[in-house]
């Protein structure tokens, strides 16, 4: 059995999130369009003799590709959530008071590159109906990770005596394994299918053909302007950059200041730490509730969307809890389970990210619109903060109504943006059956 080449469609759209039954990511611009200029590498094989290559040869390719890639991209994924968990750690632990900060002062962080940065490898070895499964194994760590880290924070909490302080230690041990990640990232993390030396000739030309027949864009080292150009004009693109805006306003309650919001409920410092736990494993959870069915089930392949909403209006279900609920310590627990009940909205980010990563065509367009999309990510995460006041801990109401704003308008626009695709590819596809011959053959 070998896998025919695709011929690319003509048609002008390339958000192909909710298209049913096809591979359909197209080319834009001039006649010759996207796809003649889409990487060197890929347009040499395709100008070549077809490469001819069986399932079974398929299987263990992918097999091989997932051993490489996912592993290190779970773990690099995974170890920038440790890293928020233990700066959570750290304030419960005194670091604002070490430090003398004050209010949100300490929430001026700077913010990875990571997670975008995976996103487009994950774009380079991937096709778009492998991309789900693959973002929802990475990110799950995000959830996971963290989790056995919270009992090292923990016992790291008991060191009341010497010279460096628990969250000192916690900084250290943090520091420690992102730079040894760093290391094992730039030694073990392929560059590009093209370039992989783990695999034979043979298998690069499978992995870069399989991935260019999608026209996902393999790395290209030109920039093309007049593809960010085209992506700054393009409205779904926005929908898409201010859904993560307001989506992650929710996870900087979730993330940074969680263990701070407990241990306003009445708790301890080391309780605060250990009740962040069931967080981080809802997350991890309801990460792979919405990633599974997409890629296993034909029904849910095209409803990443409505599911991440679904998700969210769980989390503001427990935001609402939060709102609502007397600060009395009688009443801790209930708090507390809102809390937990918030993280169910924490897929979001690896939602709206696989859906760039499969739907633009083109390098340039993918980074410009991952670039645009984690700038916004930043700005959420400095924003929400501010809006946690001191003085109104433990209830901090305003911040509590500022990401119940925000995670609503997400629900709205995710849902918008998800019907707005699912009507213009319903169009595309009435086009492609009354033009054959300008559509897929």
């Amino acid at each position: 059995m070998s896998f025919p080449q695709p011929t690319p469609a003509a048609q002008s759209r390339e958000h192909m999130d909710e298209l049913k039954g096809t591979n359909s990511l197209t080319p834009t611009g001039e006649e010759n369009g996207e796809y003649n200029n889409l990487n060197t590498v890929a347009q040499i094989l395709m100008d070549q003799e077809d490469i001819e290559y069986t399932a079974e040869e398929h299987r263990k390719l992918l097999r091989k590709i997932d051993w490489r890639i996912v592993p290190l991209a779970a773990w690099a994924c995974g170890l920038q959530f440790v890293d928020k968990s233990g700066l959570g750690a750290a304030a419960t632990y005194g670091l604002r008071d070490d430090l003398h900060l004050v209010g949100q002062e300490y929430s001026w962080l700077f913010e990875s590159c990571l997670v975008p940065g995976l996103l487009l490898v994950t774009t380079m070895w991937y096709t778009q109906e492998e991309q789900p499964l693959r973002f929802g194994l990475w990110t799950m760590t995000n959830g996971a990770l963290p989790v056995p880290f919270l009992v090292i924070y923990y016992g790291l909490g008991h060191v009341t005596t010497g010279p460096i302080t628990s969250w000192r230690l916690i900084f250290l041990t943090i520091g420690l394994l992102s730079s040894l990640t760093g290391v094992l990232m730039f030694v073990f993390m392929p560059d590009a299918p093209q370039s992989a030396k783990w695999l034979s000739e043979r298998e690069r030309a499978i992995a870069v053909k399989r991935v260019a027949q999608a026209q996902l864009g393999l790395k290209n080292t030109h920039f093309k302007w007049e593809q960010v150009q085209e992506t700054l004009r393009d409205p779904h693109a926005w929908l898409l950059i201010l859904q993560m805006l307001f989506s992650q306003t929710a996870g900087s309650v979730t993330t940074n200041f969680l263990g701070i919001v407990i241990k306003g409920f009445g708790y301890t410092a080391l309780k605060a730490q250990l009740y962040t736990a069931p967080n981080y494993a809802v997350q991890a959870i309801v990460q792979l509730l919405v990633s599974g069915p997409p890629t296993f089930f034909v029904f849910f392949r095209n409803k990443k969307q409505p599911l991440a909403a679904l998700a969210s209006i769980i989390g503001v279900v427990g935001i609402i809890i939060l709102y609502v609920t007397p600060p009395e310590q009688q009443y801790q627990h209930r708090r507390l389970a809102g809390c937990i009940i918030i993280s169910a909205s924490g897929v979001n980010y690896t939602v709206i990210m696989s859906i760039i990563g499969a739907n633009f065509v083109g390098f340039t367009r993918k980074q410009t619109v991952t670039s645009a999309a984690f700038f916004l990510y930043c700005v959420a995460n400095i924003v929400t903060p501010q809006t946690f006041l001191g003085e109104e801990s433990p209830q901090y109401h305003t911040g509590l109504a500022f990401v119940l704003t925000c995670l609503s308008m997400y629900i709205v626009l995710s849902t918008t943006t998800w019907v707005i695709m699912r009507l213009e590819n319903n169009r595309r596809e009435s086009h492609a059956r009354e033009n054959p011959d300008n559509g897929m053959k």
